[in-house]
């Protein structure tokens, strides 16, 4: 890992200093992504599913080292994490999820992407949060509903992180430097610009902290390098890498019967290789990428030497092409390849190693949509597509999704209905390699699915107001978990579970100075009683504040009703489940511009989190951070 990131650290700082040296006071402009600058925006897909934004500027209000801290303030996500820099692990001590899904371990229903190409570890087929590096993104995408057709396996819900992109010739950066509560530090540096047919983006990430309690400290760092050459006018070519290494402690419960879970160390790189097309009648990309992690799970249970060691890779190509056969009519086809592969090490002080072999897991999936959009009184779009799938392990699945969206003057009214598929993970088959014995019946399995059913309506108000109101329904089944007795435990498609519920948010631009979002989400029915991260009741909130030419203050807020928050283990079925009380957490961040010479701005800032020093946890027994205060410089290069 250290060898990968010394290479891309001497190619990024030469480059950049050559592309200093031939600089001139131009600035690029990138194209103007933010509607309204509060915490979220709200969008309707032509296929009537709900989609929220969450743009970089805003990310940077909420003062966000991670992808929760990102996706922390929109209506319907919960998140989980031990330590204020640093995730613990894939489940309560670092994950995000999405109306209740996303909480299985080994596996997971919410797919996180970074420009449409997946991202987790393979093995246990989840994200891990610090891989993610929220500090490149133009913008994150976060679907709450299946999107079988757009993304494929595991895909109950998806957050796909958008990455940067200079589209016009200049350039421009920064370096930012945040100090203050724990001792915290954050370093961040990105420089980003075009030259005639070449463009490029060089950014990398470091923070750290001592954390809030005793062994909470944690670290990560990220290297990233983008580089996108046009080989004519319709054709680009790009590349794509990253890095990752990062720590994290765990400090334990507040019960001192729990013993603590150990320290986990983490480190990622990931290539995608893209063929990007633009016609005036069609689009598309061919991309290849290749991602390799390794976890090294240390000292488990408060034992010296109880070590669990993953190494993951996952690699394929994915090719699409939109052709627009008119104004109204716009057919999408493809085909994806995905190829997991992995092993696990358990290391035993008192007895011999267990380690798996490498196996592999190969899913192909073509698909297909098609939308027509009509002209009248009422306008009107119709959506239909799905997708197929092949594995090499499992039977086939068919996933279809459908649509309808209904306009008149400022009001949207749609319906949306998506099937998700979720194949068993690596996890299947190394578990009964390595920890359960016996025949575990692993290769008669099923794919997990979930229907998925949406309708919503978003309403324009004065074209300053957007309110935005959806029902949906979710009925999963065939949930993979271990059953036993009798003995040999046998894994098994035996769970159902299903959550109904509303949605509602409000967005208003105000006199061009001041922007305001809140939402809500009620889940009123959830079954089993017990289903981890589904609040009965949450509420969320964000104001932007432009009050002088040269400060800016944002304010946010978010109420979570008691929720249980335990990962749903699939060998521990039956585990009592646990929750966390009830919280309403609020933070501000205030901006002060000084503009230097050559029109160089310098930035300071002063962020509060936990304004009001509230008592919460994420997960019981953990308890979050109280009032944290932190001071940062950005200046531009």
């Amino acid at each position: 890992m250290m060898i990968r990131k010394i290479l891309i650290l001497c190619f990024v700082l030469p480059l950049t200093m050559f592309l200093r040296a031939d600089e001139t006071n131009t600035t690029i402009e990138l194209k103007e992504l933010v509607v309204y600058p509060a915490i979220e925006t709200v969008g309707i897909s032509s296929f009537g599913a709900l989609q929220s934004t969450v743009f970089k500027q805003q990310i940077e209000d909420l003062n966000a080292f991670d992808l929760q801290g990102a996706l922390k303030n929109v209506p319907g996500v919960t998140v989980s994490k031990f330590n204020v820099v640093g995730n613990f692990g894939g489940a309560e001590g670092g994950g995000i999820f999405i109306r209740g899904l996303g909480s299985s371990r080994p596996g997971g229903e919410v797919l996180t992407l970074v420009d449409d190409i997946p991202k987790m570890v393979s093995v246990w087929s989840h994200p891990m949060m610090d891989f993610l590096n929220i500090n490149t993104v133009e913008r994150i995408d976060i679907y709450k509903g299946a999107q079988p057709v757009k993304f494929g396996n595991t895909a109950f819900a998806a957050v796909n992180l958008i990455t940067r992109r200079a589209v016009e010739d200049g350039n421009d950066g920064k370096l930012s430097l945040q100090y203050g509560s724990f001792n915290t530090l954050k370093e961040s540096f990105m420089f980003l610009g075009k030259d005639d047919k070449v463009d490029y983006l060089l950014a990398n990430t470091y923070a750290r902290s001592d954390g809030h309690r005793k062994n909470a400290d944690g670290y990560i760092f990220n290297a990233t390098t983008k580089l996108g050459y046009e080989l004519n006018d319709n054709w680009d070519a790009v590349l794509f890498l990253n890095v990752s290494d990062n720590y994290a402690n765990d400090p334990g419960s507040s019960d001192p019967e729990v013993l603590s879970k150990g320290k986990y160390y983490t480190d990622d790189f990931m290539m995608v290789a893209s063929l990007e097309n633009s016609y005036n009648q069609f689009d598309g990309y061919i991309k290849a990428y290749y991602q390799y992690g390794k976890l090294d799970w240390q000292d488990q249970d408060e034992t010296p030497g109880l070590d669990t060691i993953t190494k993951s890779s996952q690699y394929g190509s994915h090719l699409r092409e939109v052709l627009h056969v008119d104004d109204s009519l716009n057919i999408m086809g493809g085909f994806d390849c995905d190829i997991s592969t992995g092993r696990v090490t358990a290391k035993i002080p008192v007895a011999d190693d267990k380690q798996s072999d490498y196996e592999t897991f190969i899913v192909s999936s073509p698909y297909a949509s098609a939308s027509k959009s009509f002209d009248g009184f009422i306008e009107s779009t119709f959506s239909v597509g799905a997708r197929y799938f092949f594995h090499n392990e499992f039977d086939s699945e068919f996933a279809p999704e459908a649509g309808m969206v209904f306009e008149y003057d400022d009001t949207k009214v749609s319906f949306n209905y998506a099937r998700g598929v979720n194949y068993p993970g690596l996890f299947v088959e190394i578990n009964s390699d390595i920890f359960m014995p016996g025949d575990n019946q692993w290769e008669d399995l099923d794919a997990e699915t979930m229907d998925h059913f949406e309708a919503s309506v978003q309403q324009r108000v004065f074209d300053s107001i957007v309110l935005t109101f959806s029902s949906f329904f979710d009925y999963g089944k065939d949930r993979i978990i271990v059953v036993v007795p009798p003995f040999p435990p046998s894994w098994q498609n035996i769970q159902k579970y299903h959550t109904k519920g509303f949605e509602a948010s409000a967005s208003w631009k105000i006199m061009e100075k001041a922007t305001f979002f809140t939402g809500a989400t009620w889940i009123y029915e959830a079954e089993p009683y017990d289903l981890p991260y589904v609040p009965e009741l949450s509420f969320n909130f964000g104001i932007t504040w432009h009050f002088a030419e040269q400060w800016k203050f944002v304010i946010d807020g978010t109420y979570m009703d008691s929720y249980y928050a335990v990962i749903r283990k699939r060998n521990e079925p039956n585990a009592t489940p646990e929750k966390v009380d009830s919280y309403f957490v609020n933070n501000c961040k205030l901006y002060y511009t000084k503009q230097m010479q050559h029109d160089k701005d310098v930035v300071f800032s002063l962020s509060l989190d936990n304004i009001f020093d509230v008592d919460y946890e994420y997960y019981p027994g953990y308890e979050m951070p109280g009032t944290a205060i932190m001071f940062g410089i950005e200046m531009a290069l």
